[in-house]
């Protein structure tokens, strides 16, 4: 009996270290790929300090907030921290998984990859992950709803305004959601 609890410790110290060894391999894959994407190490070390931060408050996991980072900085999001914060309180909101966190940042990634906001990322993907989005961007921007969707549909939104107003319609509804 002895043995055998001797044995089970052993494994329980295996996992653990184990565990530790992987988190810390994580983090190392974290930081390079941050110091990568920012090409200092400064701006790195502040983004790394900033999704640690974050992922003690947010429901989604650390990859998902890394990946989000490099996919919203990559495609030229200027303010990558405010955005990824509002997004990730608005998807808490509706109760949102890391999966739909991750669509909702495609989403928004994909808006500002080509330059203009399409109804397939606003309604479909957006739209189903943050019920509401549509109508605060309207809000944000002081058009109706019917004026976003006629700017939408001939290709006269840029995104980068989109997704400021957006941002900032997603801070006043739902600070600290997350």
């Amino acid at each position: 009996q002895a043995l055998q609890l001797t044995e089970m410790v052993i494994e329980r110290v295996k996992s653990v270290f184990s565990g530790i060894i992987e988190n810390t391999d994580k983090f190392k894959r974290m930081e390079i790929a941050l110091t990568g994407l920012s090409g200092s190490a400064k701006t790195a070390a502040d983004d790394f300090k900033f999704l640690i931060d974050l992922s003690r408050s947010a429901p989604f996991s650390i990859d998902a907030l890394r990946d989000a980072m490099i996919r919203l900085r990559s495609t030229g999001i200027q303010d990558t921290h405010r955005t990824l914060i509002a997004l990730a309180n608005a998807v808490s909101a509706f109760g949102g998984s890391s999966e739909e966190f991750k669509s909702a940042v495609e989403a928004i990634a994909q808006m500002a990859g080509k330059g203009v906001v399409s109804m397939e990322e606003l309604r479909r993907q957006l739209g189903q992950r943050i019920p509401q989005a549509i109508v605060i961007a309207a809000r944000e921007m002081g058009i109706t709803m019917q004026e976003l969707f006629k700017r939408v549909e001939s290709g006269q939104l840029n995104s980068l305004t989109f997704i400021q107003h957006l941002t900032e319609g997603f801070e006043k509804d739902f600070a600290g959601a997350s």
